[in-house]
């Protein structure tokens, strides 16, 4: 699962068909992005943060140098959370566009 869809279902969606049953991936880490997030903007506001569960393991200026931090902090076997540092109204909105994208698809 899309861990864009991940964030939405777990955001209250909790009558959606899907969110019965379901397992987040990297749900703590998603709840360590959304509490750290004013600080995040006001220290590295569009870099972006890799975070593995609760710990904060790095900020990249690019996604690629997020997942080279990730990769050697965690190694390849282990699952980390990578996001853009931005206002939650633009991840809402991204957000929002990838699920009318997906129901298109179907």
């Amino acid at each position: 699962m899309n861990c864009a869809v991940a964030k939405t279902l777990k955001a209250g969606a909790d009558d959606h068909p899907a969110a019965k049953n379901l397992v987040i991936p990297l749900a703590t880490e998603m709840a360590t992005y959304e509490r750290r997030l004013p600080d995040l903007l006001t220290t590295a506001p569009g870099k972006f943060v890799v975070i593995r569960s609760t710990e904060i393991l790095g900020v990249a200026n690019d996604c690629k140098g997020a997942l080279k931090v990730g990769h050697a902090k965690c190694g390849v076997d282990k699952p980390f959370f990578v996001e853009q540092i931005e206002a939650q109204e633009i991840t809402a909105r991204r957000t929002q566009l990838l699920l009318t994208k997906l129901e298109c698809l179907r």
